[in-house]
């Protein structure tokens, strides 16, 4: 796709899915283009975003001002996650673990679906975020949300933002110039107060601190078998693939997944895949 494809794209969801009048979609139209120019031409940022709303699936998500919250509330964004969670698990129900939950488009999602959610986001200002937006969509029954990270041993550590581009916020990498202390708690110590399904996913999306996510609930992990959806920075875990690997998981893409417990959901995936010649092997 080209730029000005993925452009006109773009401007094309955020129409489609803006919740407002008129004027406040063109209000914001014209902060997406001064963003987008900005960003492409190195010129000044002089329309700042509003506050908004948009609603996708049966979801509707608010953003922050001076944010780019809305990349998160588009149709376009993670569409293979997202189809995996609302057409192809067949209206099965269950447990979602969402580790790095942000502003909350997956838990709602979930939690509007009927499952179990249990979110963590360490970052103060996303764990507002998140918290509002269950309340927006009425889903506080069914959700259990901390405002701290997982790792491998609990305690404390510092965060780094762009208060721009808040869903990048990183324990590890240096993501802008502001930063702030976060809880980190490990989910061994944690999961046996839940009532956990059999049939359970967890989604991690922590921008390189995976590894020590994982290494704080193998225990969970060996008894509960869990389906992962993990954004993996390979280059930091190598620890966590040989670990998921002993445990019986095989890869496609960004799913982890035991053959006899997941197939019937995985295979639907590699179907899609295959289909839009993406080429993503089983490993």
């Amino acid at each position: 796709m080209t730029r000005r494809e993925h452009l006109k794209k773009t401007v094309k969801s955020i129409k489609n899915q803006f919740v407002g009048d008129r004027r406040s979609r063109r209000l914001f139209l014209a902060a997406f283009y001064n963003h987008y120019i900005s960003k492409n031409l190195n010129l000044p940022v002089f329309i700042k975003f509003p506050k908004a709303q948009f609603k996708y699936q049966n979801v509707t998500l608010e953003t922050r001002p001076d944010t780019i919250d809305f990349w998160a509330t588009l149709e376009s964004y993670e569409p293979d996650l997202t189809q995996f969670l609302t057409e192809f698990l067949n209206g099965e129900k269950g447990t979602f673990i969402d580790v790095g939950a942000h502003i909350g488009r997956f838990s709602t999602l979930m939690a509007k679906q009927g499952w179990q959610v249990i979110s963590f986001e360490p970052l103060k200002t996303n764990f507002q975020a998140l918290e509002n937006n269950l309340k927006v969509n009425h889903t506080n029954g069914n959700v259990r949300i901390f405002n701290a990270g997982l790792g491998n041993k609990t305690g404390n550590s510092t965060i780094y933002f762009n208060s721009l581009e808040l869903g990048e916020a990183s324990v590890t990498e240096k993501n802008g110039d502001n930063k702030d202390a976060v809880q980190i708690l490990r989910f061994d110590d944690l999961y046996k107060d839940f009532d956990i399904s059999d049939f359970c996913i967890v989604k991690v999306d922590v921008e390189g601190y995976e590894e020590q996510v994982i290494e704080g609930m193998q225990e969970f992990v060996k008894t509960h078998k869990p389906l992962f959806v993990i954004e993996l920075w390979a280059e930091k875990s190598p620890k966590l693939v040989e670990f998921l690997k002993s445990q019986g998981y095989k890869r496609l893409h960004i799913f982890w997944f035991i053959e006899e417990k997941h197939h019937p959901y995985i295979s639907q995936m590699y179907a899609r895949y295959n289909r839009y010649h993406l080429n993503y092997d089983y490993e």
